[in-house]
């Protein structure tokens, strides 16, 4: 429920950052790049240290297991003493019946008197006499003992067993620190990889408005490159007055907003289609950015418009081709790519369970009014206020 309020907030933050956006100077870009490899370098110490302390832990869990192990093999061994000592103590008790019978018989009269008349000697019947009661003696106070270590080994093994428990619990405690620390990593990890992603997408534009574009640091990036293309007679984006959808055919398998599947903001639609359906812009545009083989997205294609005098981009994710490049002018007509997000075909898309493309729509236009994907992410809107999709679970048809 915490995570619904939070991500219901999120959406209403995002719907009110306004559509409008200007866009940067080449030097504003270069300032971000700059911050955000400080960053990066941040995190990856972050992730270095992570991953010490799991190495720390894994050492602790290994130990633990070597001294559960050795207290168990102790245990074991006290139990199967105790097993000895029983049997001992029965042989010995046995054994001290008889001799206690033989005692209690020697003083009976009849038998004392066939014993004297059979004796070689009196000595030799008081001696045999002597001998029984100090063998009684004997055995008694050896079955003492072997009572009293009986008592000891069994106080030994619930120290042990009250160590087992204490270790088990330390093993669980360890367990879960190896979890959370795991979790860190993946998410340290995740980010470094991000912000890495980032930061050569980045690079390669601040290249290009130096060195295609010819931008100044003080230079509006959007008018280098509206310049450049006029230069070349193919004029600005093009403007257009509507949207259309971008299959010709689909079933809207997941809605914008919240996701009970995905556990939190879906930032798109999902819409179901065929390996290899073709793939058209929204609308009239240029492209602006084009990904290959994200983790989780796959071939990504992101296409800059103007509609009714309002900035956008659309975003296309899970693709098995892409038919563009980066700053082609494109028609609403045109075949820009096709589905993929086959698992099994598109290997490196970890986030697709099957055929279908994911329609993501911001304000702005990406790497021109802004240029980290986490803007691109905060200025998305569900596609349904512009295009006509059905709800998930509705098929539609035609464009």
């Amino acid at each position: 429920m915490k995570n619904k309020v939070m991500c219901l907030i999120l959406l209403i933050l995002i719907f009110l950052i306004n559509v409008n956006v200007s866009a940067k100077t080449l030097g504003e870009f270069k300032k971000e790049l700059s911050d955000t490899e400080e960053k990066l370098e941040k995190n990856q110490l972050d992730k270095a240290k992570t991953e010490e302390e799991i190495e720390a832990t894994k050492e602790k869990i290994a130990d633990l297991s070597k001294e559960k192990i050795k207290t168990s093999e102790e245990i074991e061994k006290l139990n199967e003493d105790l097993k000895q000592l029983a049997l001992d103590i029965e042989k010995m008790q046995k054994e001290l019946k008889s001799i206690i019978n033989y005692y209690q018989l020697s003083n009976t009269t009849s038998l004392y008197m066939e014993y004297v008349f059979n004796a070689e000697s009196m000595t030799d019947f008081i001696y045999r006499l002597a001998i029984s009661e100090q063998l009684s003696r004997h055995r008694k106070n050896t079955i003492d003992k072997y009572n009293k270590l009986i008592e000891e080994t069994k106080n030994k093994v619930a120290e042990l067993s009250k160590k087992q428990i204490e270790l088990n619990k330390l093993e669980e405690q360890l367990a879960k620190e190896m979890s959370r620390l795991g979790e860190n990593l993946s998410a340290i990890s995740d980010a470094v990889i991000d912000i890495q992603e980032e930061i050569k997408n980045l690079k390669s534009k601040i290249s290009e408005y130096e060195n295609k574009f010819k931008c100044k640091d003080e230079d509006d990036v959007k008018v280098c490159e509206e310049r450049y293309y006029n230069s070349l007679g193919q004029g600005s984006m093009p403007s257009a007055d509507g949207f259309y959808r971008p299959l010709t055919w689909g079933i809207t398998t997941t809605n914008f907003g919240y996701s009970d599947y995905h556990g939190t903001i879906h930032y798109g639609m999902d819409i179901s289609a065929n390996h290899g359906t073709s793939v058209y812009p929204v609308a009239d545009g240029r492209v602006v950015q084009i990904t290959y083989k994200s983790s989780c997205g796959g071939n990504m294609l992101f296409i800059g418009h103007t509609v009714n005098g309002v900035s956008y981009t659309s975003g296309y994710y899970h693709l098995a081709t892409i038919n563009v490049k980066v700053g082609q002018i494109v028609s609403h007509d045109d075949v820009v790519a096709t589905t993929g997000g086959v698992p099994w075909i598109e290997t490196w898309d970890g986030c697709s369970s099957g055929g279908h493309l994911h329609l993501q729509m911001a304000t702005g236009i990406y790497m021109q009014d802004y240029m980290w994907y986490s803007n691109f992410q905060a200025r998305s809107f569900d596609p349904r206020n512009l295009i006509s999709i059905p709800l998930e679970g509705g098929s539609f048809s035609g464009r």
